[in-house]
């Protein structure tokens, strides 16, 4: 059987999902600005201010362990949230977390000698796993929180008129 297992929280920087966010949303403005043009801004920073990135939630009293082999074992701990953040690093370039992610599951497989050892190794890999979800949910709520800003900044940006050039330039 092959081993599925890749590694994770090691593509990008948390930051570029935001920076992904705000140029969709920048560009749905743009794209209807006609119909957005005459709403207040109020109106259309709740339009855009949603929960964009939805932070991993990981359900560990659903998970469970189960044998494949002689000495493969496969922990299944099911998950909601933004399956993207699984390849996002929060902080810095994180090393070695293995997985695999399949039908809202993470899934974790080791060789030990025995179930008990299986185990003890889930629950470490599992504490490394949910210290590193827990350390993306700091940046995820300061964006959460400066969206409506940046929904406005974007909205000064294809209000504010093109720039002219003076008059003594023209002649």
């Amino acid at each position: 059987m092959p081993n599925w297992q890749v590694p994770l929280f090691n593509r990008y920087d948390l930051s570029i999902e935001f920076d992904r966010q705000v140029g969709l949303i920048r560009r749905a403005i743009a794209e209807d600005w006609r119909t957005y043009s005459h709403w207040p801004e109020a109106k259309v920073i709740e339009r855009f201010n949603a929960e964009l990135v939805i932070p991993i939630e990981l359900d560990v009293e659903a998970a469970c362990m189960s044998r494949l082999g002689d000495t493969l074992y496969r922990y299944a701990v099911p998950f909601d949230g933004d399956d993207e953040l699984w390849h996002l690093y929060p902080v810095a370039v994180v090393d070695g977390v293995m997985g695999e992610l399949f039908r809202c599951e993470l899934l974790l497989e080791c060789h030990a000698g025995s179930a008990s050892r299986a185990r003890r190794i889930f629950d470490e890999r599992l504490a490394e796993t949910s210290a590193i979800v827990e350390l993306q949910r700091q940046p995820i709520r300061g964006f959460a929180s400066a969206l409506p800003s940046l929904i406005a900044g974007e909205i000064a940006k294809i209000r504010r008129p093109p720039p002219t050039m003076p008059l003594q330039l023209l002649q």
